[in-house]
């Protein structure tokens, strides 16, 4: 399981202390972290915290759950 949603199963592992700043530490179990695909990309990508729960994720209206099915809205549109 994620160590930063809870959600969704881990995936991908997230070092701590970044491998180019502590190379030694690339196999040390004590510098790594287990993330959800989406949380380590937030991590990286987004500046999310890794300490920090991630953001809700956005809910649709019922109108746009159907411009979402017809194809004339896509789920990036509803984040913000």
């Amino acid at each position: 399981m994620c160590e930063r949603c809870q959600r969704d199963l881990t995936d991908e592992v997230h070092h701590i202390v970044p491998v180019s700043q502590a190379p030694e530490l690339v196999f040390d179990r004590t510098n790594v972290i287990g993330l959800c695909r989406r949380c380590h990309y937030g991590v990286h990508h987004l500046g999310e915290s890794v300490s920090e729960p991630p953001p809700a994720p956005a809910i649709p209206k019922p109108d746009e759950l159907d411009e979402l099915a017809e194809g004339r809205l896509r789920a990036s549109q509803l984040i913000g």
